[in-house]
């Protein structure tokens, strides 16, 4: 927004939607934004399409269908490693959201102090246990590289603390070969890594990674202030995924899913 502006009731765009027609302050000025076709088709850009885009049609649309004569074990296996001692909510939203979304069997790493409400709230859910915050046991680490091996995708974050064990843990999780989700105290974990060894094991990983920082901990891995990463989010988002060699999921009022060399998705 350059200086003084209209604040409209309606917006007329013309073929496709703009940035700061989506995008905050802009959004605020807009109103109701009404698309007008006047035969600019996609098309029309031949070999430079837009790089930000969205999805206009239910989500449940855009899921790969299930096999009918699939079952719990076909659907995708997921190692969530979440929650500390006393600290269960995260995991538990987490696990829930994991099934909500089609998952077919999830399996839970957490300490031992939140197996009662995790078996009382996610009865479905398979557990690993580990003693306490310092450090895992041989037999601990051994069980937990079992369930690496067992999962398709390995989710690690959701209040998981900044201990010594939950370090030990995403060091372990870094170097496994799975499609690897890493959010919340994992993030903060990497920022606060000052050897870099936890952000080269992550750069060096060959396959999918996807970070979801919101804005303030998108800052702390980009190592600029929160108000710098907020000023230009677009930038800030895209900036991380080329740092990191990672699809970046930069949560925020809209949400930008980055990854080097491809189109912005914009939610």
């Amino acid at each position: 927004v350059l200086g003084c502006a209209v604040k409209a009731d309606e917006t007329v765009a013309i073929a496709f939607r703009k940035r700061g027609h989506v995008l905050y302050p802009g959004t605020t000025y807009c109103g109701n934004v009404k698309i007008a076709n006047i035969g600019i088709t996609r098309y029309s850009f031949h070999d430079n399409p837009p790089q930000m885009y969205t999805y206009t049609e239910h989500i449940e649309q855009l899921l790969p269908k299930r096999k009918p004569n699939g079952n719990k074990g076909t659907f995708g296996k997921v190692l969530l490693v979440a929650g500390s001692t006393d600290m269960a909510g995260a995991a538990i939203l987490c696990a829930e959201s994991i099934y909500k979304t089609g998952a077919g069997m999830v399996k839970m790493v957490i300490p031992e102090s939140n197996r009662e409400i995790v078996q009382t709230r996610i009865p479905e859910a398979l557990i690993q246990v580990y003693q306490n915050q310092d450090t895992l046991s041989d037999n601990e680490m051994t069980c937990f590289e079992e369930n690496i091996a067992w999962a398709d995708v390995v989710a690690i974050g959701p209040g998981l603390g900044k201990s010594q064990s939950a370090k030990q843990l995403l060091e372990k999780v870094l170097t496994a070969k799975k499609t690897l989700v890493a959010d919340a105290d994992a993030l903060n974990l990497l920022a606060m890594d000052e050897n870099k060894a936890l952000w080269e094991t992550l750069r060096s990983r060959q396959q999918p990674t996807i970070l979801t920082p919101h804005m303030a901990e998108l800052a702390r891995l980009s190592k600029i202030s929160t108000e710098e990463a907020v000023a230009d989010e677009t930038k800030s988002t895209l900036e991380l995924a080329r740092k990191s060699h990672c699809i970046v999921v930069g949560k925020s009022a809209r949400t930008h899913v980055c990854y080097e060399g491809a189109p912005i998705y914009l939610n």
